[in-house]
């Protein structure tokens, strides 16, 4: 059947195969949402959700040469992103994510493509290690250790050919629409934070590592590392700012022993980038709420092959944080 398969394939159009296979580029974080976060006091709780925004026809190939013209695709997602998190001591936070798409869709002159529905359910607990507390400043260490499940499919498929000799002949969908890799991976998080509060100016720092395994179908999507780096400052009523300069890496596709890429709508060259993105973000603060936008701004990117450029991707969020019991401080509620 993957023979017969293939052959229908590039039969009906090579073109085809490759603008699918362009933009097949391996999976970025599942994680949308504020700057950055340590731990919570104990019995803290924060709920958050956030909302990404992505639109793209813009594809790039060899380098950074534009194949908009060329290709003629359009990639948009709508990404919801609930967190809840949780103060179990004052250095340990356990934290529970669920990415859920409202629409992840990819469209061109040949065909398009659409799905939505839950994604990935990510356990994602963080440790303060380190917390040095002085008049003018507070430096803080945390590291994260997590791990993501997923919950979407990622084996959808689209009939291409039904004819009496072959029948109904059935192709994966483009990784690009699939709800989540269907891998379950490893995360590893750290985070440095030292602020100024009488200056009301705060500088940080976060890295995350996500290691990907093998999916069902002997599919492993490149692993991610990104690196940030952050400056933030307190404005008059209520508002802040905040830059972060974020560095983001993303491996090729590997495969196991005996699969052919080509059955799965992926072709391997396009896959793997290396970005540099400038993100400023706005924020707003009352009664326990944090209100923030963001936008990714590309200042630098490699893609192997030929595959989706940074074009429009904004995030929008709100932050709630309460106390679930009062503290104990010396035997004094507080």
């Amino acid at each position: 059947m993957k023979n017969l398969l293939v052959i229908a394939l590039i039969s009906i159009n090579y073109n085809l195969l490759y603008s699918q296979g362009c933009c097949s580029g391996g999976s970025g974080s599942p994680i949308a949402g504020g700057a950055a976060s340590g731990v919570l006091l104990k019995n803290q709780m924060e709920v958050s959700a956030s909302y990404q925004y992505v639109r793209s026809h813009l594809f790039k190939t060899n380098n950074n040469r534009d194949t908009t013209s060329i290709l003629n695709d359009t990639i948009s997602s709508d990404y919801l992103f609930l967190r809840t998190d949780y103060g179990i001591t004052e250095k340990l936070t356990m934290s529970l994510g669920l990415g859920y798409f409202i629409d992840k869709s990819l469209v061109n002159k040949n065909e398009s493509y659409s799905s939505y529905g839950i994604s990935d359910l990510i356990i994602f607990p963080r440790y303060n290690i380190f917390n040095w507390k002085r008049d003018n400043h507070r430096t803080e260490i945390t590291l994260g250790l997590g791990v993501k499940f997923p919950l979407g499919s990622h084996t959808d498929s689209s009939l291409i050919l039904s004819s009496p000799l072959f029948g109904d002949v059935y192709a994966f969908n483009p990784p690009t629409v699939q709800l989540t890799t269907g891998s379950t991976d490893a995360m590893f998080y750290s985070f440095f934070y030292r602020t100024y509060p009488k200056r009301k100016f705060r500088v940080f720092a976060n890295t995350l590592y996500i290691k990907k395994s093998f999916n069902s179908q002997d599919l492993k999507f490149g692993d991610y590392v990104s690196v940030s780096l952050f400056a933030g400052k307190s404005l008059p009523k209520n508002f802040g700012i905040t830059g972060q300069l974020k560095y983001e890496h993303i491996g090729e596709i590997g495969v196991a022993e005996g699969v052919n890429l080509i059955d799965y709508n992926i072709e391997e060259a396009s896959t793997g980038s290396n970005k540099i993105m400038f993100v400023p973000q706005i924020s707003y603060s009352k009664n326990s709420f944090n209100y923030f936008a963001t936008a990714d701004i590309p200042l630098y990117e490699d893609l192997n092959g030929s595959q989706i450029a940074i074009q429009n991707q904004f995030t929008l969020g709100v932050i709630y944080r309460f106390m679930l019991k009062e503290q104990d401080i010396g035997g004094v509620l507080k």
